[in-house]
């Protein structure tokens, strides 16, 4: 007797697959999704991976955060245009005695660090609020130097202001072997003071001057002093000049030339490199060769107008505006931001994070002996006249925020198989919603626990990806294991 046959697409065969998810890696929003891992991050905000466990990002809170009696400007409704700390030595006590400057209405104010309030140095008002701030030291005392956009530059001791009119209009400047050299995006010069005397302006060969670029590269944007040497950046291209104390040893040279504008602002020397941003993307600069990073990330920028970065506690920070996904989080419920985000890129393991929810207009960090801070002004109308401090509360201003991380949606390159995905197994610290978008998305609600929770989905798919989001504060996923039902397609032969 013949024995039945059964065919292929009656006696489908079934094999089990478990996908472990151990660690979770940086965002990627480039790379095709099909060739992703899900355990990467497609899109995401208010989220970090840190030594692999997905968890807050950093939040922003008002600058007497934790009971810190950081000196406050909210109270008089002036727009804080820029802040910097000036560091000074008191050499008639012998104290150290910092200052943090406050640009607020083309005036200058100071205050200690600590526990006191701002006051206006008389005798530092401008016709612009276009002013970059220096630390210098010269005659044996440390001083301000504050140089006007317009023309012109005033110098703080600590106790009284010295008035130089001669100091050319300068946009960027930077102090670099016992000298001021600045650019001006209205001429291709380099302005630079005397040695040790940043009232003397004279173009002498033995006091100050200025040196001509004549090559190609757009407007001269920022001045960086860097290893022994400066660099200028322009719009497309950066100059190296070798400038010691002696005038005749200079040498200008070209380094890099690109397509793409540079973002002034995002400039930030890093540690042993130069970080910064231009309208195609990220790149880093070691004084000789630039090369492109963090090309996955830049696709989640949507506009780098008012890029601004920062470098504090071995990160680069950049505040910048990223595309957004239809919810208002934070600051945005207030107003349009021009700048939503902070990326928050770790140079040393190449951790990432992304704040999202407050316009952050620039960054002064803090390093004493009594406080190590990163302090922040911002653009908004709702924040324009206060000052925020980083912190890890995953907060903004103690507004619980919107956390979302999205995974690429993947076949898992297997083509020839159906797949049923029959459970989910997460730990997660706080309670949290998890989207299995499959040939639909279905939500399911987790609460907080620090063991493994099991969820039953039992749902057809040819694609898979997973949406994790929650408002909730210390939130922190570890893991997650998906299991399988891959069944062969019946046009198999």
């Amino acid at each position: 007797m013949r024995r039945p046959y059964l065919r292929r697409e009656v006696n489908q065969k079934v094999s089990r697959y478990n996908y472990p998810i151990k660690m979770f890696s940086c965002f990627d929003a480039e790379t095709w999704e099909d060739s992703l891992p899900l355990n990467y991050a497609r899109y995401g905000y208010n989220i970090a991976m840190r030594n692999g466990i997905l968890t807050d990002a950093v939040g922003i809170e008002d600058a007497n955060y934790d009971g810190l009696d950081f000196p406050n400007t909210a109270s008089d409704g002036i727009r804080v245009e820029s802040l910097y700390l000036f560091k000074y030595f008191n050499n008639i006590y012998s104290v150290k005695n910092d200052r943090v400057i406050a640009l607020r209405d083309k005036k200058v104010y100071q205050a200690e660090v600590i526990g006191a309030d701002f006051r206006e140095i008389q005798g530092m008002e401008f016709d612009t609020n276009d002013i970059t701030f220096l630390n210098f030291y010269a005659q044996g005392t440390d001083q301000l130097i504050a140089i006007s956009k317009n023309g012109g530059m005033k110098i703080y001791n600590g106790s009284s202001v010295t008035d130089v009119p001669s100091c050319p209009a300068l946009s960027d400047a930077c102090v670099h072997f016992g000298r001021i050299y600045g650019v001006t995006e209205q001429s291709n010069k380099v302005y630079f003071s005397a040695l040790s005397d940043p009232t003397n302006w004279n173009h002498s060969l033995y006091e100050g001057g200025y040196i001509t670029m004549t090559d190609e590269g757009g407007l001269l944007k920022r001045i960086i002093s860097f290893k022994d040497n400066l660099y200028i950046f322009r719009e497309f291209a950066i100059y190296k000049l070798s400038a010691l104390a002696d005038q005749t040893d200079f040498v200008l040279s070209k380094v890099y030339i690109g397509n793409n504008k540079v973002c002034p602002n995002s400039i930030t020397v890093c540690n042993d490199r130069i970080i910064f941003l231009a309208d195609d993307g990220f790149y880093s600069f070691d004084g000789y060769s630039v090369k492109k990073i963090l090309r996955n990330i830049f696709p989640l920028i949507e506009d780098t107008s008012y890029a601004v970065g920062c470098y504090f506690n071995h990160k680069y920070y950049l505040a910048v505006k990223m595309k957004t996904d239809g919810v208002k989080v934070g600051d945005e419920y207030y107003s349009e931001l021009k700048n939503n985000a902070l990326f928050i890129y770790d140079t040393g393991t190449g951790d990432m994070g992304i704040f999202r929810g407050a316009d952050v207009r620039g960054f002064m960090p803090i390093s004493t002996e009594r406080i190590n801070k990163l302090f922040v002004w911002f653009n908004n109308f709702v924040r324009f006249n206060g000052i925020g401090v980083i912190t890890d509360t995953g907060r903004c201003f103690n507004r619980k925020l919107q956390k979302k991380w999205v995974s690429p949606k993947t076949n898992f390159e297997t083509l020839s198989k159906d797949k049923v995905l029959k459970k989910l197994y997460i730990s997660s610290t706080a309670p949290m919603t998890l989207t299995a978008s499959l040939e639909e998305d279905y939500n399911y609600y987790l609460s907080a626990s620090h063991k493994a929770q099991m969820i039953p989905i039992n749902r057809r798919a040819d694609k898979i990806g997973l949406v994790l989001w929650t408002d909730q504060d210390n939130f922190a996923v570890t893991g997650m294991l998906l299991e399988f039902d891959l069944i062969r397609r019946r046009t198999d032969e």
